[in-house]
């Protein structure tokens, strides 16, 4: 995560995944000729992911990333 996206849920569009990309690792590359990025937050913003596992981890609480 980049600075300017600390305190935002990052979306992008377009060319996703560069070279290097481990071709057994079951992703795809994506070869848009644009790439544009989204940035959206609150104050109260609140992300939660989910590990292989099921355990909930926090990403964002109250807008703030933390992780």
């Amino acid at each position: 995560t980049l600075i300017d996206e600390n305190a935002s849920c990052h979306l992008a569009l377009g060319r996703a995944l560069g070279p290097g990309l481990d071709p057994g690792s079951g992703y795809t590359f994506n070869f848009s000729s644009i790439h544009v990025d989204f940035m959206i937050g609150t104050p109260d913003m609140k992300i939660t992911g989910t590990d292989v596992n099921g355990k909930e981890i926090p990403i964002f609480i109250n807008g703030d990333f933390a992780i």
